[in-house]
């Protein structure tokens, strides 16, 4: 793997690009960092995290967006990061 130059601070689109790039590598085109988002939050609560401390990792202010994210518990959706295939 190529190391490219330092060329600055590491901006928003760098870390979307360099997660689409990953993506692309394992085999998943359409990987995208809010798909990570909504993973680590259907995690959390599935795994009997608190919603509160859900919330205070997410920066959440709002209970909206806990509802939101609550609303998808037990089961997958649409947006929820597949799981990367296995080398055999």
């Amino acid at each position: 793997m190529a190391v490219a130059p330092q060329k600055g601070r590491l901006t928003a689109s760098g870390v979307y690009q360099m997660i689409k790039d990953r993506g692309n590598a394992i085999g998943l085109p359409d990987l995208h960092p809010h798909q990570l988002r909504h993973t680590f939050s259907h995690d959390w609560l599935a795994n009997g995290g608190s919603e509160g401390d859900l919330m205070r990792l997410a920066g959440w202010k709002s209970q909206a967006m806990l509802t939101r994210y609550a609303a998808k518990r037990g089961r997958r959706t649409r947006t929820r990061c597949p799981s990367p295939p296995i080398p055999r």
